[in-house]
C-alpha cells in the first residue's frame, strides 16, 4: 500500500496561504497602477515610470534585501511589510476616490511595492526551510513556487483587469485588502531557528 503524504502542517499552510495573497495582490498592483496613472491623464513616459519603478527594486535593493532579512525576526518583517504595502495602496484609493491622487503619490506606492517585494519575496524563501520537515521541503517549495507563478502572473492581472472594469478604486483597494489579508497567515507561523554548528575546540583555535 503506498504511503499517504502527510500534510505540510500549519505553519507551512499559513505561509502558503500568506503566499498566494501577497502574490495575487502583487500581480493587481502591477497591472493596475500604470493604468491608474494613465486614468488621471499622466504621459506615456509618466505611465512608463511607474511601472519601471515598480520592476526596478529587484536590481537596485536586492542584496540589501538580502542582508535585511538575515538579520531581521521573519515573521515581524513580512507581517509588517505587508501592512505597509496594504497603507500605501490606501492611500492610493482614497487618493483616487477624492479626485487627490497624482503622479508623485503612484510613484511613491509603486516604489514602496517594489522596495517591499524584495523582502518579502526574499524572507519567504528563507522560511520555507523553518517550517517544514528536510523531506518535505521539496515539495514545500515546489508548492510555494506554483502558487506564486499562478497568483502574480496568471490569476493577478485579469482580477485587476476585470475590478478595473468596474473601478479602479475597487481594484487598488483589493490589492490592499489582500495585503492586509496575507497578514493572518504569517500570524500562525511558527518559525524554527536555524541550528548553529557547535563550537569546537579546533574553532576556538582558529578564531
Amino acid at each position: 500500500m503506498a504511503r499517504l503524504i502527510e500534510p505540510l502542517g500549519r505553519s507551512f499552510s499559513g505561509l502558503w496561504f500568506a503566499t498566494g495573497s501577497a502574490n495575487l495582490a502583487d500581480g493587481m498592483a502591477l497591472f493596475v497602477l500604470p493604468l491608474l496613472a494613465h486614468a488621471i491623464g499622466v504621459s506615456p513616459g509618466g505611465v512608463a515610470a511607474v511601472t519601471m519603478v515598480l520592476t526596478l527594486a529587484w536590481p537596485l535593493f536586492g542584496l540589501q534585501a538580502g542582508w535585511i532579512v538575515d538579520r531581521a525576526d521573519r515573521r515581524t518583517l513580512m507581517a509588517t511589510v505587508n501592512l505597509a504595502r496594504a497603507a500605501a495602496l490606501v492611500a492610493v484609493t482614497i487618493g483616487y476616490a477624492t479626485g487627490q491622487v497624482s503622479l508623485p503619490l503612484i510613484l511613491a506606492a509603486a516604489a514602496v511595492l517594489g522596495i517591499a517585494e524584495t523582502l518579502v519575496d526574499t524572507a519567504l524563501t528563507s522560511t520555507v526551510p523553518l517550517v517544514t520537515r528536510p523531506i518535505d521541503r521539496t515539495r514545500a517549495n515546489a508548492r510555494i513556487e506554483a502558487t506564486i507563478n499562478v497568483a502574480n502572473q496568471l490569476a493577478g492581472p485579469p482580477l485587476a483587469g476585470a475590478l478595473a472594469g468596474v473601478a479602479l478604486a475597487l481594484a487598488t483597494g483589493a490589492s490592499a485588502a489582500l495585503y492586509a489579508i496575507a497578514v493572518a497567515g504569517i500570524a500562525v507561523l511558527v518559525v524554527r531557528r536555524s541550528p548553529r554548528p557547535p563550537s569546537t575546540e579546533l574553532n576556538r583555535l582558529a578564531a
